[in-house]
């Protein structure tokens, strides 16, 4: 069950962070830019605010500005902020807001890969050939940068992993009739003649 939370939580972060990251890291702060009505109405679901324009922003610099925002609230406080509302948390819920926590690290790797790939030649002679911004972002750049990515996104799903933990641990995750490392290691609390209640989740979280 840990593994599962956790690979599918950073599926959803990964998805993210490597979509943000990659406009972000590819475009910098002189290629896509959105206006700041744009952003304001967007967020009130407006249709037509796609349209209406003032000051422009970078692209680049409203992620990083997104990013930093995430990283100002402590991972853990928002987690159980936001499991508390819910009165009995599914799998899917405890999945869907780990990974909608978990994506900036991706975001910054991916966008600090793309700052270096735009600057290759071979990105320089798909533009000479006229290949459009977005086939050589997801065909040629995007490509090259997720190998590296793969390392940030294994760390990731250990934190996942670790942040479900807690969850359980508190009592503030899984169904009670759920088994995972973390309510192991509560249930340990109540048998301490029962070592390996503690000593096994603790290893594997270790």
């Amino acid at each position: 069950m840990a593994l599962w939370i956790g690979l599918m939580s950073m599926s959803i972060a990964t998805f993210i962070g490597v979509l943000l990251g990659a406009l972000a890291g590819y475009f910098g702060d002189n290629g896509l830019k959105i206006s700041r009505i744009q952003i304001i109405l967007n967020i009130l679901i407006l249709p037509l605010a796609y349209f209406w324009a003032f000051v422009k922003i970078p692209l680049d610099v409203l992620i990083m500005r997104m990013v930093e925002i995430f990283n100002a609230i402590p991972k853990l406080l928002l987690l159980l902020a936001l499991i508390a509302v819910v009165e009995k948390p599914s799998t899917t819920y405890i999945i869907i807001i780990i990974g909608l926590l978990s994506w900036t690290s991706i975001t910054k790797f991916v966008r600090a890969e793309l700052l270096r790939i735009r600057a290759l030649p071979y990105i320089e002679a798909a533009r000479a050939i006229g290949m459009s911004e977005w086939r050589i972002i997801f065909a040629h750049a995007l490509p090259n940068a997720l190998p590296p990515v793969l390392i940030t996104i294994s760390f990731g799903i250990a934190s996942a992993i670790l942040a479900e933990s807690s969850l359980s641990f508190l009592g503030l995750g899984l169904p009670i009739d759920t088994v995972t490392w973390g309510s192991m290691l509560e249930k340990a609390r109540e048998y301490y003649p029962a070592w390996w209640l503690a000593f096994f989740p603790g290893l594997m979280l270790a």
